[in-house]
C-alpha cells in the first residue's frame, strides 16, 4: 500500500500524517468558497490530526542597504560618470518630493547596473558601517569639545 497520495495542489502522506500544500493551492484556498477552499476544509475534516505543511515563503532579493548616497558614490567611480549623473539628476528632478522618488531611483540604478551583486551589497554594508563609525567619531569629538569648552 502506498503511503502517499499526490493530488493537484497537495500531497497526503499517511506515514507522517501530513498534508503538504502547494503555493498555488494555498493562494486559491485563501479565497472563500472556491473549490480549493472547500477541498481544504474537506481534507482537514477527513484527515483529523494530520499536520498541514504550508510552503516556505519566497525570499525576494533585498537591497535594504542601498541609499542615494551610495548610488552617487558608486556612479562617481564609473568611467561615464558625467552621463550617468545627468540621468540621475533627471530622475531627481522628475520625482523629487514624491513618495516614489527613492523607488524610482533604486529601480533605475538596478537596471543601469545589473552587476549589483552580493559583492556590491557587501560593499554597501561596509560603506554604511564606515559612515556610522564616522558619525559616532564626530559625535564623540563634538562631545569632547563641549566638555573642554
Amino acid at each position: 500500500m502506498k503511503n502517499t497520495k499526490k493530488t493537484s495542489g497537495y500531497l497526503l502522506n499517511y506515514a507522517d500524517a501530513t498534508i503538504t500544500l502547494s503555493r498555488s493551492f494555498v493562494k486559491k484556498a485563501s479565497i472563500l468558497n472556491t473549490a480549493e477552499y472547500k477541498q481544504l476544509h474537506q481534507l482537514r475534516k477527513d484527515n483529523e490530526g494530520f499536520e498541514i505543511i504550508y510552503p516556505e515563503p519566497i525570499k525576494k532579493e533585498s537591497h535594504k542597504t542601498l541609499t542615494v548616497e551610495f548610488i552617487k558614490d558608486h556612479i562617481n567611480k564609473q568611467a561615464d560618470k558625467d552621463n550617468v549623473l545627468a540621468e540621475l539628476n533627471a530622475i531627481k528632478e522628475k520625482y523629487q518630493g514624491s513618495p516614489a522618488y527613492f523607488a524610482k531611483t533604486k529601480q533605475w540604478f538596478l537596471m543601469k547596473y545589473p552587476e549589483f551583486t552580493a559583492e556590491v551589497k557587501k560593499a554597501t554594508r561596509e560603506y554604511e558601517k564606515k559612515m556610522s563609525e564616522a558619525v559616532i567619531k564626530e559625535a564623540i569629538k563634538k562631545f569632547d569639545e563641549s566638555e573642554a569648552g
